[in-house]
């Protein structure tokens, strides 16, 4: 997203990193090519990701893990990208026949924040087919990752959501496959994301959360997706992460007529393709 980050103009000679956030974990990585991603694990109830009010308990015990991360990649002085989770960000599509401009993207999320608009940051992305992808994270909320960032002696760089980073690759993905209607579902440990598109035009983009072992209520939402999208039907499903094959398993069953493909690759899996977009489009 582009205006959600704090993009910034530091010389390229500087160490750059990207840090992903989620209720169970920290996952950083370089930017080099080849570089290993570090993991630190985080205890229950210490990071609760939400949209509304403050998500880390603790701020300095949350650093101080990020710090030793930043310190085994050599990165510190450097920049640090911040994949936040997607349950902190409020996003929504609209068509290009709604002819959004960036400057009205604001008063457009306001009904779905759940807090002041004024308390919002906000950013976009504009797909090739005129679409736009507005998301928002209240201040409060994103402050405490980027005191985290600094905390580590790093600076705040592009700030994005942990699946919306992928949309550009994914809808450049769909336009490759005209005709088609292509869904990319990501499932994590606590909730799942579902992004639709329409011969490259993304259309729809859906997170809900998860109970435990609930890939049968994960395959019933992806199989409702015709009916809340008024599309026909949908010609191809990709999952990945947590379940994705047993997921996958459920879709092949009639009625869906719709191409498969899944990998199980976990929570840790998806964030570290995720930062590795973040990278390379910061």
């Amino acid at each position: 997203m582009s205006a959600l980050s704090a993009r910034l103009a530091w010389p390229w000679r500087r160490p750059r990193v990207g840090i992903a956030f989620s209720p169970h974990m920290l996952l950083a990585l370089r930017a080099e090519n080849g570089a290993r991603a570090v993991r630190r694990d985080l205890p229950p109830g210490l990071l609760v990701p939400g949209a509304v009010t403050p998500n880390i308990h603790s701020v300095r015990e949350v650093a101080q893990l990020a710090s030793g991360m930043v310190d085994e990649l050599s990165g510190r002085g450097g920049t640090a990208a911040v994949l936040l989770p997607d349950l902190t960000v409020v996003s929504a599509v609209f068509p290009a026949s709604q002819g959004v401009a960036e400057r009205e993207l604001g008063s457009k999320l306001a009904p779905r924040l759940g807090f002041p608009a004024s308390e919002a940051r906000s950013g976009y992305w504009r797909g090739g087919k005129g679409e736009v992808l507005g998301a928002a994270v209240r201040e409060a909320v994103v402050r405490q990752y980027e005191q985290v960032v600094e905390a580590a002696e790093c600076r705040p760089g592009w700030i994005d959501a942990a699946s919306l980073v992928r949309i550009p690759s994914w809808g450049e993905a769909s336009a490759s496959d005209p005709g088609t209607i292509l869904v990319e579902a990501l499932l994590y440990r606590s909730h799942y994301a579902l992004a639709i598109f329409r011969q490259g035009e993304l259309i729809g983009v859906r997170t809900r959360l998860r109970s435990g072992d609930d890939v049968d209520a994960v395959a019933a939402e992806i199989r409702r997706l015709p009916a809340i999208y008024d599309i026909p039907a949908l010609g191809a499903v990709v999952l990945s992460g947590e379940g994705a094959s047993a997921c996958a398993r459920l879709l092949s069953e009639p009625p869906l007529d719709a191409r498969l493909s899944f990998e199980d690759g976990g929570e840790e899996r998806q964030l570290e393709v995720a930062l590795a977009a973040l990278l390379q489009r910061s």
